[in-house]
């Protein structure tokens, strides 16, 4: 008898489920995290997370596109990070800063994601030794295909660094009296000017009170920016005590918050920050 001999060809297919895994235990570092997520909701509706093995990083831009944030973090910022080619993760804000409300000052942050789920799913692990409760979340993901912008490199005006919370008062302060921020630099003084139909309010801002300001010789520069953005933009003083204000009279203003860890004396202080978020705004333009 001849037996015939059958050669089947199956393809047999291996799916590798690919888990996404970050955690962050240091405490200043989950209070500045918790507090970026919580306070997105008031620029943008939905953003996206890409991750890829050296960094997380986001970008969103306002409804009225006058605005725009950016988040950077290296891989290096947080305890571990297990990831593993591109993941890209679309969250609805206000839904992710309900869950960092619940957040509290004994617990840690761990994020996880496969891709063969669409779901993300988030724990706050309570600290050893601290009393504390264990919190899971598993929020939706949406495909949201944001168009993400290249933001140029630029030279401005004016450099300035304050007190992250004075500034915070002074639009506070200032968004009393009107809508719009008028800022005058000159090689002599920095001056600020809520402006508005109730009134005016003018801060001259010292040597004393600025931690840094460089200007250009001979500038005298005057630019509006709307209140309400910056008011927003505030609403994130919490992350660094420092934050960083760049101002020319034809770029958007940016305002930025470094997230790195303190610089050594026998590092260059003029180094370029690494983790960061910061924000763009576009001057007032009046119509005529």
């Amino acid at each position: 008898m001849k037996i015939n001999k059958i050669e089947n060809n199956i393809n047999i297919k291996f799916y590798i489920i690919e888990i996404m895994k970050i955690t962050l235990e240091n405490r200043k570092k989950v209070s500045q995290f918790g507090n970026i997520l919580k306070h997105l909701k008031h620029f943008s509706q939905d953003i996206e997370i890409f991750i890829n093995e050296d960094r997380l990083y986001a970008q969103g831009m306002d409804g009225s596109q006058a605005a725009l944030f950016e988040l950077v973090l290296k891989s290096d910022w947080f305890t571990s990070y297990d990831v593993e080619g591109d993941v890209v993760l679309g969250i609805n804000c206000e839904l992710i800063a309900k869950v960092l409300h619940c957040l509290n000052n004994n617990q840690t942050i761990s994020i996880e994601h496969d891709n063969k789920r669409d779901k993300l799913t988030i724990k706050l692990i309570p600290r050893e030794g601290e009393k504390c409760m264990f919190k899971e979340f598993s929020i939706p993901l949406f495909d949201l295909e944001s168009q993400l912008m290249e933001i140029p490199d630029a030279d401005y005006t004016a450099d300035l660094e304050m007190d992250s919370q004075e500034f915070y008062q002074l639009v506070d302060e200032m968004s009393i009296f009107g809508d719009k921020l008028e800022v005058n630099c000159t090689g002599e003084e920095v001056k600020f000017t809520g402006k508005g139909n109730l009134g005016d309010m003018t801060a001259l801002i010292k040597e004393d009170d600025i931690l840094m300001y460089a200007v250009e010789e001979d500038a005298n520069m005057s630019v509006e920016y709307r209140m309400s953005y910056l008011k927003t933009f505030t609403c994130f003083s919490r992350i660094n005590s420092v934050v960083k204000l760049h101002m020319s009279e034809n770029l958007p203003m940016k305002i930025q918050y470094d997230m790195d860890d303190v610089v050594d004396d026998d590092e260059d202080e003029d180094s370029e920050a690494k983790n960061f978020v910061r924000f763009f705004l576009a001057p007032v333009v009046e119509d005529f």
